[in-house]
């Protein structure tokens, strides 16, 4: 049975005396929805927009690694195709929110964000509030709250 409190999804972001995150919205163009490699092309273009965005975090919008392509299969969040990402992330201590639809352990999917640094990916939520084809594949995500804690000093 759930437990009645939300999932906790911990992020770490660097600070000093003062608080202040550089945040990006980035949307590049995706690639053709269906062919064998759209995922690939699309990492390779969200890691570019990482790059060029100058910011600590990069949100993108939802199933953005398949260009909200219902019928993409599910993405492993230890996918070797998210490498690009993942240096991307490393190289500029950026976190990036990326949309992908993802398996559960008990075979049923969600539409994804996956939370994206330079350590690797983790699903960080699941849509709660699903609509139209949506509701034929996906199933429901439940409640999350997010906790933010200190580390060391960002970067210059």
């Amino acid at each position: 049975m759930p437990s009645s409190a939300p999932p906790t999804v911990s992020v770490s972001v660097a600070v000093t005396d003062t608080v202040t995150v550089a945040v990006a919205v980035a949307q590049p163009i995706c690639a053709e929805p269906g062919c064998p490699d759209t995922v690939s092309v699309n990492v390779e273009r969200h890691a570019e927009a990482v790059r060029e965005a100058g910011a600590r975090l990069v949100v993108f919008r939802e199933l953005s690694l398949t260009g909200y392509d219902l019928a993409a299969p599910a993405l492993d969040p230890a996918d070797p195709r998210l490498a690009p990402l993942v240096e991307a992330c490393a190289a500029t201590g950026a976190l990036a929110l990326v949309g992908a639809p993802v398996a559960e352990a008990d075979g049923s999917e969600s539409i994804a964000t996956l939370a994206v640094t330079g350590e690797g990916a983790t699903v960080a939520y699941r849509k709660m509030r699903l609509h139209g084809a949506e509701c034929d594949r996906f199933a429901r995500g439940e409640v999350v709250r997010a906790e933010l804690s200190r580390t060391e000093p960002a970067r210059p």
